[in-house]
């Protein structure tokens, strides 16, 4: 067995749903530094971390009878209402994982919440499913 990551292993899992078979993952974790600049120097004397952000899009094949609206185990549905916005929504997790190492988890993005959603039907292919996310915390399989 291959020890090797692919897209066509990995199973994307949100709020404990399911939703699909991955064609491409792309998640982003970026920290933003702040330069220390004293008044009485025109040299930075350091960049100082002030945030973390975390961005993830995934491309995947819809499962039949898994949309992205069904609720999840908390009553929400993966892309909220409109109304379930207004009462400020919910935030999920999102676990990646690899099928063919026994279910191995690669990466767990927590505090996601969904940010936009494109799919595409046509005649000669399956339905494939475009979200991004943002998210507020990623750990990968060495950090749970």
């Amino acid at each position: 067995m291959s020890n090797i990551i692919t897209g066509a292993r990995a199973v994307l899992i949100v709020g404990g749903t399911t939703v699909g078979y991955c064609t491409g993952v792309t998640v982003n974790e970026e920290v933003e530094y702040a330069p220390h600049n004293p008044l009485d120097s025109i040299i930075t004397e350091e960049h100082v971390p002030i945030g973390v952000r975390v961005t993830a899009t995934a491309d995947f094949t819809r499962i039949l009878n898994s949309p992205m609206s069904k609720a999840t185990g908390d009553g929400y549905g993966i892309m909220q209402t409109i109304e379930q916005l207004k009462e400020g929504g919910v935030e999920m997790s999102m676990m990646i994982k690899d099928s063919a190492q026994g279910g191995t988890v690669l990466y767990n993005l927590h505090g996601v919440k969904p940010q936009s959603r494109n799919f595409t039907v046509d005649s000669r292919s399956m339905a494939a499913v475009n979200m991004s996310f943002v998210a507020t915390k990623l750990n990968d399989e060495n950090t749970g």
